[in-house]
């Protein structure tokens, strides 16, 4: 968390930190309220609630939630004379039943009694106005009576008001102004003006693409909101726009141009004429102004550089080879440390072989990239975007090594709830890609395709067809199939538990021999010699036999290899291919008892499987991806600090190599015996 002066500075003496995520806030006078997931607050227990001091920061008492025993999502807080609301999805408060609402006295910080209406669902938002309490959320029976996602109660004495209007879905937020409730959310209008007594809506609203509104503000001429659409009344606007209040026409004029991210908190006007966004989202206007900017009232543009960048913490999601022994580097982030005055960099980036940066390497996807992929010439990246260099490419897209975008490449799959490509494998001798990941249809006409997809290196889908009905993770193309991991039960229709092997080339069948299955997900997949496949991810035991996140199974038939159990204690995420064996990444500290925080490697000396003893680093956070360059070992994950340097280092660190011995073969992984 952190406080803005007026002058948009950051209050340095105004420290407070939770472990976990805030959802909402309230205040009354000094007090500030926190409600959401989190699990301390300035390193004290809190669970989900909590209070500070506005002015200092300090922690109160005040800990409504202490004691609970199950899970919770509070959402929503409302301050009334009679006492603080809470809304959110749970099941009790501190050891008192109470579903989704409660209201507690802040004399005593006690529960209220006569404050548990019974509903079918959960609360989103929770809106005083006087002494009526307005309620949204995905419910669709409150208090006994069916009420279509948003209700009304007497805020001193709990009983429902006949206020009922009928949403088609959730309701995320409520603003009383001028008169007027404004509701926005994911109901088939988005938006909507509703009369707070009687509870008839306005004939007043506009046309949205897709997606949910999910931030609203309202001020004397406007209504500005927010949300994932990429297109207003036929009007090419994205994630933040403004209507008339009046009219609900839009203002075509105000366009901020966010780039990435996937939402922003609706636009407050602040005197004389700039609007303060905040949300997931780098900047406006090709301005680096991440989390936070603040924009011309006028045009939306960026008005001026914002002195507070509101970052994620940069995460390394994938590592490939990049020419002349350079590095490609896929994840979340939005810059590099260093560059002065900072330059977007979002999702992807290019080092050279001494890891300095490739500064003219700069095609930013909007979101996250999961999987990385590359020949001499041509990089293929796939993750969770939309657009590539302000082009539009779902989930997958083709650049040039230099960083050029293909704009004809309309591979595009989508289609589910998070549309999603987490692995890419390239057969350069046919030019076609294969992809896996969460989506049901590609191409510019919607062809259907299951989580796995096969295109040409145009972006043309190919007639390979073989559908998994669930998520796919990884894939590794060998000499004798292609191996696929991860969150599906039937696969090619058949039966398989989150790994199958497909015949290869263009067949599209299992390799009925091979049997291997996990009792959950298989992230990452490496072949070894002497028919030895690696598995990793987040299952407990395979075919059977418990194996702990991490196992060896035949090649061939997926026969466990109950003989070598490494027994790791957390997932793995990451496998590679090193000259002294296997480099293993996750989140664990501990592997055959000896200590290996979040990597190892595995030697395959003479075909025996050993921890190295000698290559012991400690990476300080998860490792989501491991890639060996030159003399260095690559790690890229959520890590933000190294022992014992001082410096902080972000997201991706190199170690020292220390070979010491090869395979007798000179093996180097994902061959045939």
């Amino acid at each position: 968390m952190g406080k803005l002066l007026p002058s948009g500075s950051i209050d340095a003496g105004w420290q407070v930190s939770v472990t976990g995520i805030v959802d909402d806030m309230a205040l009354s006078g000094d007090r500030l309220f926190l409600a959401g997931r989190f699990t301390a607050v300035n390193g004290v227990a809190r669970q989900g609630l909590a209070e500070v001091s506005l002015a200092s920061g300090a922690l109160a008492s005040f800990d409504p939630n202490f004691g609970s025993s199950t899970s919770y999502s509070f959402s929503a807080l409302a301050v009334h004379p009679s006492g603080l609301f809470i809304g959110g999805q749970f099941i009790q408060v501190g050891a008192t039943a109470q579903v989704n609402f409660a209201k507690i006295d802040l004399g005593t910080n006690a529960l209220l009694p006569g404050f548990a209406p019974q509903m079918n669902s959960s609360i989103t938002e929770l809106l005083v106005s006087g002494d009526r309490l307005y309620i949204g959320g995905y419910f669709t029976q409150f208090a006994g009576a069916a009420r279509q996602r948003a209700a009304r109660i007497d805020a001193n004495t709990g009983a429902l008001h006949a206020w009922a209007p009928d949403f088609s879905s959730t309701v995320i937020e409520l603003v009383a102004d001028g008169g007027k409730i404004y509701a926005a959310g994911c109901f088939l209008d988005f938006l909507a003006r509703v009369d707070p007594d009687t509870g008839a809506r306005d004939d007043w609203s506009v046309n949205l693409t897709h997606g949910c509104v999910t931030s609203l503000d309202v001020t004397a001429t406007h209504v500005y909101f927010s949300g994932p659409f990429t297109q207003i009344d036929g009007h090419p606007i994205e994630r933040l726009a403004r209507i008339d209040k009046a009219t609900a026409d839009i203002d075509t004029g105000f366009d901020p141009n966010l780039l990435g991210g996937n939402f922003a908190m609706a636009g407050m006007e602040l005197a004389p004429d700039r609007v303060l966004a905040v949300g997931d989202f780098v900047g406006a206007g090709g301005g680096y102004s991440p989390g936070a900017t603040l924009l011309d009232r006028t045009t939306g543009a960026l008005a001026t550089q914002w002195p507070i960048y509101a970052e994620h913490r940069g995460e390394v999601h994938a590592l490939a080879p990049a020419p002349e022994g350079g590095t490609f580097v896929g994840g979340r982030f939005t810059r590099v440390r260093g560059e002065v005055p900072p330059v977007r960099r979002q999702g992807v980036l290019r080092l050279d072989s001494t890891g300095a940066l490739v500064p003219s390497f700069a095609p930013n996807a909007d979101g996250v990239v999961h999987a990385l992929a590359a020949t001499a010439t041509d990089l293929f990246i796939g993750g969770t975007f939309r657009r590539v260099s302000d082009i539009q490419m779902l989930s997958l897209a083709r650049l040039s090594v230099d960083g050029v975008v293909d704009s004809t490449f309309a591979a595009h799959p989508r289609g589910s709830a998070t549309p999603n490509v987490n692995a890419i494998v390239l057969d350069e001798a046919n030019q076609t890609i294969r992809v896996g990941g969460s989506f049901n249809s590609v191409g510019p006409s919607g062809t259907t395709r299951l989580n796995l997809a096969e295109f040409d290196f145009s972006g043309t889908v190919t007639p390979w067809i073989v559908s998994a009905d669930g998520e796919v993770r990884t894939l590794l193309k060998t000499c004798d199939g292609l191996y696929v991991g991860g969150e599906f039960s039937v696969i090619a229709g058949a039966e398989r538990a989150f790994i199958a092997k497909l015949q290869p080339g263009a067949s599209m069948h299992l390799q009925a021999a091979f049997t291997a299955n996990t009792d959950s997900g298989v992230h990452t997949i490496q072949r070894g010699p002497l028919d030895r496949l690696y598995l990793g991810g987040q299952f407990q035991s395979v075919n059977g036999a418990p194996a702990p996140y991490f196992a060896r199974v035949n090649a061939v038939t997926g026969q466990f290899q109950g003989s070598f159990d490494p027994a790791l204690n957390g997932p793995v995420r990451s496998m590679a291919w090193s000259r002294d064996g296997l480099m293993i990444a996750g989140a664990f500290d501990s592997v055959a008892g000896l200590p290996r925080q979040n990597l190892f490697r595995l030697m395959l000396d003479g075909g025996i499987n050993a921890i190295d003893p000698e290559f012991a680093p400690l990476v300080p956070d998860a490792a989501n991806a491991v890639l060996e360059q030159g003399e260095r070992v690559l790690v890229g994950g959520s890590m933000n600090t190294l022992a014992p340097l001082t410096t902080t280092q972000v997201g991706l660190f190199a170690y020292p190599l220390m070979h010491t011995r090869l395979y007798a073969d000179g093996f180097e992984g994902n061959g045939c015996d």
